[in-house]
């Protein structure tokens, strides 16, 4: 079971506040009810554990079965239809649907299942899902798949979860999901003792087509190991079909169960894949992340298992275990040790719980009231989280492959410059630090060759970070597509052979030539990212002032680049160029007049403490200017937490006769699982106000961000004759100060430390930034005091 902590604390805020009520208690048991959106639920927490939730029927019978406001039936939190468990029984559905629907209800009445021995029942029966076991009865969510005539058993070795569902005759279920599987004609029974015990005394051989496990255990710092061994995988199999699987749930915070399963699995020769799920965000409580693994007799058997319609995410859905020991294996005559696959020490995590007591002790005596996100609530759970980081270590020590694939590790240094190469769930990116300041990410090839080219698992060719695909710069180079399709897909590249591309002044030359996207500038490289759109035969020109971006891109031959946007664009026919060198006079010596239909401006010059004045100057607009041709656009990126760009570049360009308009992105985009795109903002020059016309927010916008109204793109603001700058002039930033560049170093000092200890300790960055967050935010609140004064306007010195 997935031992999610809930880190702000639900029971206490149930008794004072009215989102939350209290509906049933027992020692260490807790059943909330919750509203959200207008739709009441219930949920189970075990030791604050959040183990399931079931919605309630509306309170209008005319509103039941309706699938958009009933969703007492919806399998949510870690079984939903799209979780991995879900993904396994929809083989078996036979008639699937919308989310919600379920059509294979009515294949045959329910009323004829229990007519007996004559024809009709007996091929209902044949005609019904195949049965499947859950050990673990906890809210009956797993039940929400029976189908009337399909047989359905439940172990589960708490008595009070089964009192909540099954409560006895004339009594009304806490959780509904059993009671709604059996009135609609489900055969289902649910077996209370222990699970192992259970389904070896009650299963059939050879009779399920799956078996669901519960590995958690209560208390919530145990599993169930007796279910683990070679033994107990063995006998389940024997409960099984000839291609049934085992499902476990392995979603636990204190251990990786991964690793004893895939271990045991492999001693046994059995197939065995792991399903990680995690949930576009604004799924509300109907969707939560989980972890499963999925053993069968063959691989075979397993590989009809595909990631969810709709899935956006790059790394895969379903894995092979990364990593097996035969020092893993359990067996029934044995220790069952969980040295090694420890995430965190469960004695120390027991302290997280204890302040959120001491919370609640506070509230019901004295009426204090803590805040759980305050700086000593937060310093508190930080401490506890890197003893409890420590411990583990010291814990899985001799097993240090087990859990330290994600380590980071610095693939380049120099002076005020580092690259970072990491794993993320077996997608490997790395990613530049210029001055502390996160610059860009690329996605490294798949290892697997036929993931490559594959829009889901090969995310090496996708823009990312603030050069997005929904970014304003994207969305206007989209404007520029000819042939768009759906996101990490370039169906332009086909548009002619790139190999034609190289053919000079002959007919299919000078046709590649004119039927290309148009050219593009870049100032400043940086990764590459913007190369990521460059099609075959187009020009993309790179000026940058930093060798070391160069070398990093485009090594010297022989070498391979450690970020390989602009070497891929080579390699698809994209006729790429850097020029070195200061931004301006380059592009005056080598950019041609008229030639340009965008030039991409990062402002930013060294980290983004110093920007490019003499490109933002209304002399410098001009140059930029003269290098597009009719109708191009100068799109400035104006990303900066130190000063406000856009009303310098506004009133600069409009002394200069430009129009302009702003690009702000602010979207939590639900299919951004591994936040590739960050905020951004832009500010996009032009000749003419129709240069800009029929620019349009990306879609879904509207929903990404449903906190604002406020629109993608909006018309500058702020603009005032002091923001005009000139080459030979002061061009100050007073009135545009955000925070003070000088105060923000010691919070890049504080970033450099923390990775330090990190590093040399072997503390997970995430415990450390926790705790050092505090330190970071008074440094915040000092720099924005300090910003303040200085956009005050001088005032004149009294006589």
């Amino acid at each position: 079971m997935n031992a999610t902590m809930l880190l702000v604390c639900l029971a206490g805020s149930a008794v004072t506040g009215q989102a939350n009520k209290l509906v049933f208690q027992a020692p260490l048991i807790d059943v909330w009810s919750r509203t959200e959106e207008g739709l009441e639920y219930r949920y189970l927490m075990h030791n604050r554990t959040y183990l399931g939730n079931n919605f309630l029927k509306p309170a209008a019978k005319k509103d039941w079965g309706n699938p958009r406001v009933d969703l007492s039936r919806m399998p949510t939190t870690y079984w939903h239809d799209k979780s991995p468990v879900g993904m396994v029984l929809q083989k078996f559905n036979w008639f699937p649907g919308p989310e919600n629907t379920y059509h294979a209800d009515a294949r045959m009445p329910a009323a004829m299942i229990g007519i007996g021995g004559n024809p009709w029942g007996q091929l209902v029966n044949l005609w019904s899902e195949p049965p499947f076991a859950v050990l673990g009865l906890e809210v009956g969510a797993m039940a929400s798949y029976a189908r009337p005539g399909q047989t359905i058993h439940f172990t589960e070795r708490v008595p009070t979860f089964v009192k909540l569902s099954l409560p006895g005759q004339g009594k009304t279920p806490v959780f509904t999901y059993v009671r709604d599987a059996l009135d609609r004609g489900a055969n289902l029974t649910v077996y209370p003792g222990e699970p192992r015990a259970m389904i070896e005394k009650h299963g059939g051989e050879k009779f399920y087509h799956a078996i669901i496990i519960e590995t958690y255990k209560f208390p919530d710092s145990v599993v169930h190991d007796e279910l683990m061994t070679k033994e107990a995988i063995t006998m389940l199999l024997g409960k099984l079909t000839e291609d049934g699987v085992l499902c476990f749930h392995t979603s636990n915070r204190f251990y990786d169960l991964v690793a004893i399963l895939a271990s045991a699995a492999a001693e046994l020769h059995l197939g065995c894949v792991v399903g990680k799920d995690a949930p576009p965000r604004g799924q509300r409580s109907t969707r939560f992340a989980s972890e499963w693994v999925m053993i069968a007799r063959k691989p075979a058997y397993l590989a009809h298992l595909k990631a969810p319609a709709g899935a956006k995410e790059f790394r895969p859905y379903w894995q092979t275990p990364d990593f097996v020991d035969d020092r893993l294996v359990w067996n029934d005559k044995g220790e069952r040790s969980l040295r090694g696959v420890y995430r965190s020490d469960p004695e120390i995590d027991k302290l997280h719980n204890n302040i959120y007591e001491l919370e609640d002790f506070l509230r019901a005596r004295t009426g204090i009231q803590l805040n759980p996100s305050g700086d000593l609530t937060r310093f508190l759970h930080g401490v506890i989280g890197i003893l409890s980081d420590r411990s583990a270590r010291r814990k899985n020590r001799g097993f240090e492959k087990v859990i330290n694939r994600g380590d980071r590790k610095v693939a380049f240094e120099a002076p005020g410059i580092q690259v970072i190469t990491t794993k993320d769930e077996g997608a490997v990116y790395s990613y530049l630090l210029y001055d502390g300041i996160y610059i860009g990410r690329s996605y490294h090839r798949p290892r697997d060759p036929a993931a490559r080219g594959d829009p889901i698992r090969d995310r090496s060719r996708f823009p990312t970070t603030y050069f997005h695909d929904k970014s304003p710069l994207g969305v206007l180079l989209q404007k520029y597509n000819w042939f768009p399709g759906a996101e990490n897909t370039f169906h332009a590249d086909a548009r002619l052979p790139a190999s034609l591309t190289g053919m000079g002044l002959d007919p299919l030359g000078q046709l590649t030539h004119l039927w290309s996207e148009p050219p593009i500038a870049v100032v400043g490289m940086d990764v590459g990212t913007v190369a990521s759109y460059a099609r075959p035969a187009q020009a993309i020109h790179f000026f940058e002032r930093v060798p070391l971006f160069v070398k990093l891109s485009s090594p010297a031959k022989g070498k391979r680049p450690l970020f390989h946007y602009l070497e891929d664009a080579r390699a698809r026919g994209a006729a790429v160029s850097i020029f070195q060198g200061e931004p301006r006079p380059t592009l005056k010596k080598h950019g041609g007049e008229g030639f340009y239909q965008l030039i991409v401006v990062n402002t930013y010059k060294d980290g983004i403490r110093t920007v490019h004045k003499d490109l933002m100057t209304t002399e410098g607009l001009r140059l930029l200017m003269s290098r597009t041709r009719a109708g191009g656009v100068l799109c400035f990126h104006t990303s900066n937490r130190y000063y406000d760009l856009t009303p310098i570049l506004a009133s600069t360009a409009k002394e200069a006769g430009y129009s302009v308009v702003v690009g702000t992105d602010t979207a939590t985009w639900p299919d951004d699982r591994d936040r590739d795109r960050f905020t951004s903002w832009w500010v996009m020059v032009a000749r003419k106000p129709a240069d800009l016309a029929g620019l349009k927010a990306p879609p879904g916008y509207e929903k990404a961000q449903p906190w604002s109204d406020a629109p993608f793109w909006v018309p500058p603001t702020g603009m005032d004759e002091k923001f005009i700058w000139r080459d030979n002039a002061e061009n100050s930033f007073r009135g545009v100060y955000r925070s003070d560049p000088t105060i923000d170093l010691f919070g890049n000092s504080v970033s450099k430390l923390t990775n330090w200890i990190s590093d040399s300790t072997g503390i997970p960055q995430y415990s450390m930034y926790r705790m050092m967050q505090p330190v970071q935010e008074g440094i915040r609140a000092w720099s924005s005091r300090s910003a303040r004064e200085l956009n005050r306007e001088p005032t004149a010195p009294k006589n």
